[in-house]
Formats: structure tokens, sequence, C-alpha cells
């Protein structure tokens, strides 16, 4: 009963408090689309009846909220808190962490819309500040990996979703704002010119919600946070300051930079997954320097999850 009562509420706000402000028609598709991918995701992976409906009611408030993001604060800061007790409940009480990788879903669905009613801006990369941003994801990487490491299963699921929401609420919470304080500061560091504020953490947190949501095995969840904190990180570093010949499919992406990314995901990969590291990192490697116009964080994630449910069935 709770289930279908969260299900309701989850359409309800959807119906209600939904306003998009350019294309209705785009906006009924994030949804539908957030709905449908959670249904056959969550029978795909077995769940059925509470879960199910858990699952649909996670992917439309999560769209819901990525669409929120900036734009209306409160809101999204509101549907957040709620939606991420709510997920933590049902982990609590079911024993599956699909729920999260469920928010992961819906966020997609709800960036892909943000980023389609969004007019197409020229981001500037300035090598100083994407440094500096790699230096900060290679922090926060040793952060996930050692809390997913050294905590036991699904308390490590617990406190990495409640750091992901965190850093979605903070994002959140200083966007557009200018009072100049310290925080902002060091932000000011990190943010690449004409980009939506923060937008590159977004994509991160929902790359890592979809890893830990569906990929079950840890050795293989902290092969996927290597892959989106650490590997990406040395290539687009190694890529800026050393890369001299530009791969052949994409002209922004450099070879030195794609064989950083495959080196350090197999020294990473090896002591966890064994041999199965070096085909799961060219692969990878491939998928991050593709020429799709689509973060390459969520690209990554994407494809850890389509794994992770394979592995399930």
């Amino acid at each position: 009963m709770v289930a279908l009562e969260f299900s309701a509420l989850a359409l309800c706000a959807v119906l209600l408090l939904g306003r998009p402000s350019k294309s209705k028609r785009l906006y009924t598709v994030a949804m539908a689309s957030s709905m449908l991918t959670a249904v056959a995701t969550a029978l795909l992976i077995g769940q059925s009846g509470n879960l199910v409906l858990f699952a649909i009611g996670t992917a439309m408030l999560s769209c819901l909220i990525a669409m929120c993001y900036i734009s209306r604060p409160r809101l999204f800061t509101a549907l957040l808190l709620f939606l991420a007790a709510v997920v933590i409940a049902c982990i609590y009480y079911y024993g599956d962490t699909a729920l999260v990788g469920m928010f992961g879903i819906g966020s997609v669905c709800g960036l892909l819309y943000h980023d389609s009613i969004n007019p197409k801006r020229n981001v500037i990369k300035k090598r100083g500040v994407e440094t500096n941003r790699d230096i900060v994801q290679i922090a926060l990487g040793i952060i996930m990996f050692a809390v997913l490491f050294l905590v036991r299963l699904p308390y490590a699921i617990y406190a990495a979703f409640a750091l992901i929401i965190a850093g979605y609420a903070v994002n959140n919470l200083f966007a557009g704002r200018d009072t100049g304080n310290i925080y902002e500061k060091i932000l000011a560091t990190l943010e690449r010119s004409n980009a939506t504020y923060g937008i590159g953490a977004v994509y991160l947190a929902v790359g890592t919600m979809l890893v830990i949501g569906f990929v079950g095995s840890r050795r293989l969840m902290l092969f996927g946070i290597a892959a989106l904190f650490f590997a990406d990180s040395v290539a687009t570093i190694v890529g800026m300051h050393f890369g001299r010949r530009h791969m052949p499919h994409n002209k922004s992406k450099t070879l030195e930079g794609t064989l950083a990314f495959f080196t350090v995901l197999v020294l990473i990969g090896f002591p966890l997954i064994g041999a199965y590291a070096v085909p799961l990192a060219a692969v990878l490697a491939l998928i991050e320097s593709a020429k799709i116009s689509l973060d390459d964080n969520l690209r990554s994630g994407i494809a850890l999850a389509v794994l992770g449910i394979a592995l399930r069935l």
C-alpha cells in the first residue's frame, strides 16, 4: 500500500509541480522515458510488486528534480531530501540498492530534457580550470573509493548515496548566488566559462548513482568508481598537457589521454577484477573518447550500469 501511495504521490508531483517552461512535448517524453526505463529495468533484474512501484515513483521524482536544478531551488531541495529519505528507507527495508540506480535513470532523463531546452553554448575549457577540476575529482574519488572499500555493504551504499545527495544539494544551493564567501571563491576556480553552474558535478553524481545502484559486486563497483573519478581525470590532465595526436573519430580527444584512461583503469582494476580489467578498460576508453553529445561521466556510468544489470540476469 505504501508503495502504491508513493508512486501516486510522485505522479501528482509531476502533474502539479512540473511546469515545462519551453516544451510540454519534451517534458512528457522525458517523464515517460524515465518511467518506462525504470519499469523495464526493474522487471529485467527480477523486481516485482512494491519494488516496481517504488522504482516508478523514484524515476519520475528524480527526473523532476533534475529539471528543477537551479531554476527552482526550493522545490529542488524539498524533493531531493524527501526522495533521498525514501530511497534509503527502501534499501534498509528491502535490502535492494537498485533504487539508487533508478534515481540515476530519472536524473539522466531530466538532464537530457534540461540540455534540450537550453541553447547550446560554446563552453570554454581553460587548462588551469580543468586541472583544478580533475584534482578535486580525484580527491572526491578517493573518499568514495574508501567508503565503498572499507564500509560493509549495504551501509557503504547509504554513505556513498548520502555524499552524492549532499553534493547535489550544495551545488544547487550556491548556484546563481554571488555572496562572495570563501566557498564560492573556491568554486569559481572550478567552473568552465559559458557552462551551466555545477553541471559537470551533477553528471558525475548521476553516473556514480548508476554504478552503485546497479553494480552488485563490490569489486566491480570499485572498478566503476576508478573509471569515473580516477581514469577520467588523469585522461583529461594528460590530454590537455601532453596530448599531441587526436583520435581519428573525435578531434577533441587525444590518443595520449585515451591511453592514460586505459592504463590507469587497468592498473587499478587488475587487483580488483583480474584480467577482465583489460577488455573492460578498453571498452570504457572507447566510450569515453566517442564523439557523442552526452557527458563522458554519464556515458561511462550508463555502460557500467548496463554491465551490472547484465550480471544480475
